[in-house]
């Protein structure tokens, strides 16, 4: 075991250059390499982000160029397109059926190419009634989306010819271009639909730069374009976008790019989505550029370099390691023996001493330490022997207290016996109250709350008092209260609860004579006094600061009462009690109490019960026999308190009519 530990303390010194000079080194090391690694990520993820803008820009520039070329091809089909128009609107439609006339017979006789160019009837309801494209027929155009409702009901409005711009038609993905007219009786509009061999052309040549920019560029999988919010569809229509058809609606909706990364089994993979807002356009109004890039390879360049330098750093730190722990050895080995030394000194050995060798610090320090031991075991036998003296004189005091402690704790007991003599006996509390009870708890052996009870004919009164402060001093004060209590109805003849506290108040100042200058406590009493003539069904009521509670049909009645002390100083005007009247029914529930109960501390936060809590406590047994109520009550506080102390002298008594 004294091995062990010698080994332990003998690379003390080791460990502290280790701890104070390489560790702090290694934990800066570290963090520069993550902070190193941390630039790096998020100067590709800048460097990324700043690429798919500038292809976003290109792509927007790619999209002007194609709108200026398909507006020169517009420009060519709208003249002729409106001739048309006009000419089903006002010479083929003006007293026919729509639902049976000829469309294609109409489209021979005006020249239209039946492979480039269709006739469509739309009514209000948006449902295509005829048309010379046949996938169509039936199909309402309004699930196209709310922008497109919109623009037909504003076509309706404008009564007037209106032709749209190319776009891509959502049965076939082919750019084509439409255009509006409504009839004359505002019931159909007649929609014409024409392809456009170099329109084609023009969307093929940017599908082929969208194409041609993921070829290009190694780290971007692919370029996808999105157009029409309301449902998005892909500018080419080969592009996925089943696995993420929620996001891309989400951007039109915000109008907001968003990016996101996701590590899938062919690489990590970047998805940005960059909103454009598109011009010159009634049906859609935005578009979404997807790009998708790969981050794998530039990821894994910063894994490796990061991986090197940790490699590179480990190895460094491993040499100077090994080198401080030679070097070491020098100062280590001459305090292994001083340590052997002491470790046998300390283990109790003080005959044994430090081996003193050679002329340097290490000897000094032997030196000193063999005159501190020298002196360490006169010390140590002075106070042995002190000890004992000590401990004999100790033992003998100790004995003493426990002496005086057991005729003080006698003498308490005793009091106890005196101070219960005063309390009513049960019989008589049986006999004045017969549905009632009374939960008492004293905090000490003997209590500063105590109950009083007295019967005047058909008035059967009782008391519960609650003295200044518990213990002895609490049971002092009890004691001039029960006699102050007797004395106003035996010798006073006061028959009421108001003059009995009255009388109870007079004569506590009498007995206590205090006066304001001499003390800053106020000795005195909180109490409530009840009277109940079970006959009359009359309660009559006093109290100092603590209420009386009447529960009647689960309904809790507060009777409230003076908020006053019994007691004060003796050159302070008399405090008047009042007393009250209140009207009892069968079967209500009367509590009076003393503070303890409201005042224990207790519960999952240690916090005071507070009324709240104890009204509470009260409406949930009051309907209950009255010896379960007694035990509930006391498990109650029980519970609350937990493995608290209890703080006050518990006092609490109920009454049923």
């Amino acid at each position: 075991m004294g091995k062990s530990n010698i080994n332990t303390k003998a690379t003390t010194i080791f460990r502290q250059l280790i701890l104070n000079i390489i560790l702090p080194v290694v934990l800066a090391i570290i963090a520069l390499a993550i902070y190193n690694n941390y630039s790096r990520t998020t100067a590709f993820k800048k460097f990324y982000h700043e690429k798919n803008q500038l292809v976003a820009y290109f792509i927007q520039n790619t999209l002007q160029q194609q709108d200026i070329a398909l507006a020169i091809e517009e420009d060519n089909l709208d003249i002729r397109l409106e001739e048309l128009s006009d000419s089903i609107v006002n010479f083929y439609m003006p007293g026919t059926r729509v639902d049976s006339m000829d469309l294609d017979e109409i489209q021979k006789s005006l020249g239209m190419n039946p492979v480039q160019e269709d006739i469509f009837i739309i009514d209000n309801n948006g449902v295509v009634v005829n048309t010379t494209f046949e996938p169509d027929l039936h199909m309402n155009v309004y699930d196209f989306g709310d922008d497109f409702r919109k623009y037909l009901e504003n076509v309706q409005l404008a009564d007037s010819f209106r032709s749209e711009k190319f776009t891509i038609e959502n049965s076939t993905k082919k750019l084509r271009k439409f255009t509006y007219q409504p009839t004359k009786d505002g019931k159909y509009i007649v929609e014409l639909g024409v392809y456009s061999v170099s329109a084609n052309e023009v969307v093929e040549s940017t599908k082929e730069i969208l194409l041609d920019i993921s070829s290009e560029n190694r780290s971007i999988r692919k370029v996808d374009l999105f157009i029409g919010a309301d449902p998005p569809f892909s500018f080419d229509s080969k592009a996925d976008m089943s696995s993420d058809s929620v996001i891309i609606q989400n951007v039109f909706n915000k109008n907001q790019s968003i990016s996101f990364e996701n590590a899938e089994d062919n690489g990590n993979l970047n998805y940005e989505y960059i909103y454009m807002k598109r011009e010159d356009t009634e049906l859609y109004k935005g578009a979404v550029i997807r790009i998708i890039s790969d981050y794998s390879e530039d990821k894994a360049f910063v894994t490796r370099s990061l991986l090197n330098s940790i490699l590179i750093f480990l190895i460094t730190i491993t040499v100077v390691i090994v080198l401080i722990y030679k070097k070491s050895k020098v100062i280590t080995n001459p305090i292994k023996k001083l340590l052997n030394n002491v470790n046998r000194i300390t283990a109790g050995n003080l005959n044994e001493r430090a081996d003193v060798e050679g002329n340097n610090e290490i000897a000094r320090l032997s030196e000193k330490f063999n005159v501190m031991v020298i002196r360490l075991e006169d010390h140590y036998k002075n106070l042995e022997q002190k000890v004992k003296d000590r401990t004999a004189e100790i033992s003998q005091k100790a004995a003493e207290i426990a002496e005086k402690n057991k005729d003080i704790e006698d003498s308490i007991r005793y009091a106890k016996r005196i101070q219960n003599a005063i309390l009513p006996p049960n019989d008589f509390l049986k006999e004045l109250f017969p549905a009632s009870f009374i939960l008492y708890k004293p905090k000490d052996i003997v209590s500063g709350d105590f109950y009083w009870s007295h019967r005047d004919e058909d008035n059967h009164m009782f008391a519960v008092v609650d003295c200044t402060g518990h213990g002895v001093p609490g049971a002092f004060m009890s004691i001039v209260g029960n006699d102050q209590l007797n004395y106003a109805v035996n010798v006073k003849g006061a028959n009421n609860p108001g003059d009995i506290m009255n009388y109870l108040n007079e004569g506590v100042r009498q007995a206590l004579r205090q006066r304001s200058g001499e003390s800053a406590v106020r000795d005195g009493m909180d109490m409530t006094l009840i009277s109940i003539n079970y006959k009359t069904k009359k309660l009559n009521y006093a109290g100092a600061f603590n209420p009386v509670y009447v529960f009647r049909e689960g309904e809790l009645i507060e009777l409230a009462v003076d908020r006053c002390a019994v007691g004060g100083f003796i050159d302070e005007d008399l405090f008047q009690f009042e007393n009250r009247e209140f009207d009892l029914l069968e079967n209500d529930m009367i509590y009076i109490f003393s503070d303890g109960y409201v005042d224990q501390f207790g519960g999952p936060r240690g916090k005071k019960l507070k009324p709240k809590r104890f009204r509470a406590v009260l409406e949930s047994v009051h309907k209950s026999k009255l010896d379960d109520q007694k035990e509930m009550l006391d498990q109650s506080i029980l519970d609350w308190m937990g493995e608290l102390e209890q703080v006050d002298d518990i006092l609490l008594a109920g009454f049923k009519i």
